[in-house]
């Protein structure tokens, strides 16, 4: 035992040895772990530019640098000015073997960017510049918990601030508002009214694309519960050949006095101002159910919001997001990876949208809708019985005045927005266009459940293959819960859905299946899907 003791202490003594020229700060963060009567060691080392991995069998660790190059495939060519570049350039994360100067194009590591209003980066490590600022790129290598960052700074574009979209969707967040302010102000992190004003707008920047065909505006602005207090969100989006379209409409929209934090009793009654858009076109674009476009190719937008209040005294809205999303025909080939995991979230409340009397046939959005805030903790729904219809009749469209509704329950924009607005949260909800099941289980790995559009004929030997003994639905335009996903083979190999719809005489909940991505995306024909954040 006595010798076992002194090889021991001996195999200790070497490897802190063999560290010797590891900073005192490296030392202090590094890990020893008994594996098997050997000793081996890992580090949690963080340095600028560089990866150290240290390794059992490796004598000396093995250093890869980290370097921001501006083409997609190695050899990188570093950006030439201390990492530096402008709006709307397109650059890339390469990882480079030190001692053998090899461009390494795959490695298990996970890429993280700290402030994403600045630059986000995917899982290949596309970087896509969104505006001026800082961020630090991250890669945490998976295998020996190595990480290293390297600093990204984004200039203006000619000394003038703008905004380039690279990727289909942006969530404008209100602290990195840089547009014009009328009437309001930046307060607490959240567009505001200024002092008595009662009305003030706030009007962004012009946004440069890739090119697109329509575009959808979602909204997360809260305190719009109150009588008398709205917000109108416009867009207007200009064609390739220069020609600016006029601004289009969603109307003035609240989210139904006495919402929230007021607990009244279940009062079906108070119907959300969801007015329906303008439809009129101008020749440049038109307006249907919130998608902007439809006539022209376009690469750039801009929109406008509009506060309102009853009087001074009340508190105003607060705006705390705008999030645009692009449907798009210039993306080819997938741009995401496979998530590093599969990921099922829990789900506690399947509900079923048909136990709603009158109007259970058609609440697949607003029992969705439902199903997701029930996941974040939201516990209060009017006081009514089935917190589904309570949702229902906040997210109802009415026609383009202030009457009563047309019972259309499934607008994507008034849907979402309802989440986004819901008092006293952080929660920021948008409709987004998917173009993949890879970017689709990216999204559910790292904000939660997500809801889809879905359409076509998901009956036996269609699109949903649902499990044993579950009736599956049919019809022309539907909304589902999407919870999780599995992965084989480092693959997305299913869906895990939970559908609201569940025709079955007595049911109490909603269906429960798998799906696989290829028919996930076959009746995902509109490539919409529902995010909360």
């Amino acid at each position: 035992m006595n010798k076992i003791i002194s090889k021991l202490l001996a195999t200790i003594l070497i490897a802190l040895f063999a560290l010797s020229n590891i900073t005192a700060q490296q030392q202090a963060r590094t890990m020893f772990i008994m594996q098997d009567g050997k000793i081996v060691y890992q580090t949690l080392v963080s340095e600028i530019e560089n990866l150290v991995i240290y390794t059992p069998e490796a004598p000396q660790p093995a250093i890869l640098r980290l370097t921001l190059g501006t083409t997609p495939n190695a050899p990188y060519t570093p950006l030439l000015t201390d990492n530096t570049t402008t709006v709307g350039s397109m650059v890339y994360l390469g990882i480079q073997a030190a001692e053998s100067n090899t461009w390494l194009s795959r490695l298990a590591h996970t890429l993280t960017s700290s402030n994403t209003s600045v630059a986000t980066i995917s899982e290949v490590g596309a970087i896509t510049t969104l505006t001026a600022g800082t961020t630090t790129i991250q890669a945490v290598c998976n295998t020996s918990r190595a990480t290293g960052k390297v600093e990204l700074t984004v200039t203006p574009v000619g000394g003038v601030t703008a905004t380039r979209m690279a990727s289909t969707m942006y969530v404008d967040r209100a602290p990195n508002f840089i547009g014009t302010f009328s009437n309001t102000a930046l307060i607490d992190g959240t567009l505001q009214l200024t002092g008595t004003n009662t009305m003030g707008t706030y009007t962004s920047q012009e946004f440069s694309t890739i090119n697109f065909s329509q575009i959808v505006g979602s909204w997360s602005v809260s305190h719009i519960d109150i009588p008398g207090s709205t917000v109108e969100v416009e867009f207007r989006v200009r064609t390739t050949a220069g020609a600016w379209s006029r601004w289009f409409t969603s109307s003035q929209w609240a989210f139904a006095p006495g919402t929230n934090p007021a607990r009244v009793a279940c009062n079906l009654t108070d119907k959300g101002n969801n007015i329906r858009g303008h439809h009129t076109g101008d020749g440049i674009a038109r307006m249907e159910n919130n998608r902007i476009g439809w006539l022209n190719t376009y690469n750039q937008f801009q929109y406008r919001v509009t506060l309102r209040r009853a009087n001074a005294t009340n508190p105003s809205p607060r705006g705390k997001a705008i999030s645009i999303t692009l449907l798009s025909s210039s993306l080819t080939g997938d741009t995401f990876d496979p998530p590093p995991a599969a990921r099922e979230w829990t789900i506690t409340e399947t509900l079923r949208q048909n136990t709603v009397p009158g109007i259970g046939g058609s609440i697949c959005s607003p029992t969705t809708v439902t199903i997701m805030m029930q996941h974040r903790g939201i516990t209060y729904f009017g006081g009514c019985h089935f917190p589904h219809e309570w949702v229902a009749n906040k997210a109802v469209r009415a026609p383009n005045s202030l009457g009563a509704n047309d019972g259309l329950f499934g607008n994507w924009v008034f849907a979402t927005s309802v989440m986004g607005s819901w008092r006293d949260t952080d929660f920021i909800a948008y409709a987004r266009y998917i173009y993949s099941a890879n970017e689709l289980a990216h999204i559910i790995y790292t904000t939660g459940p997500v809801g889809m559009s879905i359409r076509g004929d998901a009956s036996a030997g269609g699109a949903l293959v649902c499990m044993a003994g579950i009736t599956r639905y049919t019809g022309s335009g539907h909304l589902i819960v999407i919870r999780g996903f599995e992965m084989q083979g480092g693959q997305v190999s299913a869906f895990l859905v939970n559908d609201p719809n569940n025709p079955a005489s007595g049911a109490t909940i909603g269906q429960i299946y798998r799906v696989t991505p290829a028919n996930m995306m076959r009746v995902n024909t509109s490539r919409m899907i529902y995010v909360l954040e």
